[in-house]
Formats: structure tokens, sequence, C-alpha cells
């Protein structure tokens, strides 16, 4: 294939998009200039951003795919093309998206990850030319200086705008929904804050910092974001923040009776109690050792402990049953029985006492004696006091040397 054929076809190529030059016999595109004499049929000038190539035959772009540099987008020199298999860009002719060391044009982002412009220059006095990112490929991205020169995207979990102070720290303006930016400049998930008597939903955005306020049971809302105890025996109420006055809806117990807001204490020993028709409290129940009488609740006396009527139905230790009465044991008895013949006998002694049955008596244990019985005349130790010993039924000191 000969030289004329290899630019005739390039000519036609470019034949609908580039202007020709007669030079003796060769119309050379995008050509300025023809040479003289023996240099009729050459180019000695091209256009702008435009080279020479095949012994001035051809003027070509700086920047064509086959022959240019793709980042060169002003002029260049093509003397060196032999050697060197492209054209050199002048200094400040690349692309944006480039940058020149000796002629060559580097892309941005091969350097520094999504640069989309960049420098190759001296900085602040240096004695070497130094790569800088002037502008990054995407919107969210920005070069942070005061960290490596590089593109960077803000990274704050859960954030909705997002960008860099001026030490280039992440810092988020506004977080996604159900969180707000703190004193940080994070997100924080938004969520419930315990309070006495109650919680409240801390959501702070532009026009309300709290969402939702409630207090628990037992507790009325009060002034501001406050939680108020019920008064005693209110199990919920609410509270008048202008009169200053509680109103009670329910009560904690049958103890209580519920009358214009307010919860009221049964008569005394009541358990429980109603309103009759004339809203005066009537006890339902008593406490042990009381039975109703009436509306209110009476004493089933004071060794009862429990009784029908005026008739005790159980007694108190230390005292027994008999015909609806409770007659006390003798000394020192725990429980006791009347026997057939009316008279009436122990048949428990209180700790530290020994029950004589034959004498219907209870004895105090010798000394250092915890727990003992009585039997042929004579007490027997089951356990002992302190520093001292079972022996044969005795309890005797330690020796002295004994721990």
């Amino acid at each position: 294939m000969t030289r004329n054929f290899i630019l005739y076809f390039i000519s036609i190529i470019l034949y609908n998009s580039i202007n020709f030059l007669k030079c003796g016999e060769q119309n050379i595109p995008n050509c300025l200039q023809c040479g003289i004499g023996d240099d009729e049929n050459k180019c000695t000038l091209c256009e702008d951003k435009h080279f020479l190539l095949f012994n001035n035959l051809l003027c070509m772009r700086c920047n064509d795919l086959t022959y240019g540099q793709i980042g060169c987008g002003g002029n260049c020199d093509g003397s060196q093309y032999e050697k060197t298999g492209i054209p050199l860009c002048y200094e400040n002719d690349c692309f944006q998206q480039f940058y020149n060391i000796e002629g060559i044009c580097y892309k941005c982002n091969e350097t520094s990850p999504h640069c989309s412009n960049c420098s190759y220059e001296y900085q602040n006095g240096s004695k070497e030319k130094i790569f800088k990112c002037l502008g990054c490929d995407e919107p969210d991205l920005k070069v942070l200086n005061k960290r490596d020169g590089q593109c960077h995207k803000c990274l704050v979990s859960n954030c909705k705008k997002c960008d860099f102070d001026i030490n280039d720290n992440d810092i988020c303006e506004e977080c996604e929904n159900n969180y707000y930016v703190n004193n940080a400049k994070a997100c924080t998930k938004c969520g419930w804050i315990s309070i006495s008597g109650g919680r409240y939903y801390y959501c702070p955005d532009k026009t309300s910092e709290i969402k939702s306020f409630e207090c628990y049971g037992g507790y009325a809302k009060g002034e501001g974001y406050n939680c108020l105890s019920c008064p005693t025996g209110c199990s919920s109420c609410s509270y008048n923040t202008q009169t200053k006055i509680f109103h009670c809806a329910s009560c904690t117990s049958s103890r209580y009776y519920l009358l214009n807001g307010n919860c009221n204490s049964c008569p005394a020993h009541c358990t429980s109690c109603n309103l009759n028709q004339n809203n005066m409290p009537v006890c339902t129940s008593c406490h042990t050792g009381y039975y109703i009488l009436g509306d209110i609740c009476e004493s089933c006396g004071s060794n009862c402990n429990s009784c029908n009527g005026n008739k005790c139905g159980s007694c108190k230790t230390g005292y027994h049953l008999d015909n609806g009465e409770c007659i006390k044991c003798i000394d020192n008895c725990e429980t006791c029985k009347k026997e057939s013949n009316e008279t009436t006998n122990c048949t428990k002694c209180y700790s530290s006492y020994a029950l004589d049955s034959a004498n219907n008596k209870c004895m105090h244990c010798p000394d250092n004696c915890n727990s003992c019985y009585y039997q042929n005349n004579d007490f027997i130790c089951t356990s002992c006091y302190g520093n001292t010993i079972l022996l044969n039924n005795k309890c005797l000191p330690c020796p002295s040397n004994c721990n």
C-alpha cells in the first residue's frame, strides 16, 4: 500500500469535516501553509490543535484516537513523533480530566480515584511539581485537602444530607427519618427516654423535639413534661394544671372507695367496703380478729383470732376455746385443751420450757439448755446455747482453751 494511497484513504474519511489546502499535487487536510520549492507538496503549518505527520504530508488532530493523545485538548508538538509515538501536548493544553507530565496527558482518576479535574504544578514553593486533585466526578464527593487530597464521600450512617467541616471531618446536616443530628454531628436514633413516672419520645427537628409523652399507671401528666404521682390510694388519675387538683379515676385496692374523684380509706379494720345509697362507706369484710357489725368492723376480743358475731371461733396462742370464749392456758404454755373433767391441761410449752404433765406445769430448762423435755423427774437437754457442749443430756461449758 503506497503512502499516497494511505493519505488519500485518510482524506476520504475526514472529507466531510475538514478543510483542505492544495499543496502542489496534494490536498492536505487542516493545513494552513504549504512549503515552497522542493517542499511544495508538503505542509509547513497546520491549523490550531493539529500537528504534522508522515513527513509533513498530513495534519492530524492532537487528540486523534489513532495518532494523537486523547487527553490533549489543545496544541501539541509532533516533532519527536518518531521517538515518542505520540505528539507531545503543550504545558496547559491537556483536557480538564488530564494533567501533563513532560507532554504526556495522564487521566486524573488513574492517579486519584474519582478525580475529574486536577493539576500538576509547583505548590507553595515546592522544588518539584505536585499532583493536586481539583474536583470530583460525582456530586456527593469532595476533595479533602486536609486529609489526603483525594475525593471522599461523606460517610455518616443514617444521614440524609452529609458534608464536611473546615477540618474535613464528616458531619451530618440532616438525618434520615427517625434519626436526629446530635452534638457530634452524627445521627442518633430517636427513641423513648425514661423520666420519673413516665417517658417521652425524643426526636428533635425544626418544629418539635418531643414527639410523644406519656405517664405510667399511678401517675398523671403535670405541667411541662413532668409526671406527678397520684394521691395515696389512686391507681389512675388526672391533674388539672390550673386548679392544681388531682382527679382519681380508680383506686389501688378494695381498702379504698371512690367518691367525687378521690380515693378514701374504708372505715377502720375493713379490708373492703362499698358505698350505700347515701354515699357512706359500708364494710364488706374485716381484718382477722374483727367481725362485721352493721356498717363497721368490731373486735372479736383481745384474745380471739376469729369470731362469728361476738363469739370466738379460734384463739390466739396461749389460749384455748371454751364455749365461744378464749380462756388463758397456764403460764408459759403455748397450747392447752379442756378435758372432760373440766380441767385444762397444757399440751405444749413455749421454747426453753419443758412440760411436766403429771403436775400440769411448764418448767424452765436448766442454764445453757436451749431446748429440753422433762422425764422421770429430770430435765433432758436436746440442744445448748453458745459456748457449751451437750454431754449426757446436760449442757456443759467448753474448756477455757476451746474455740
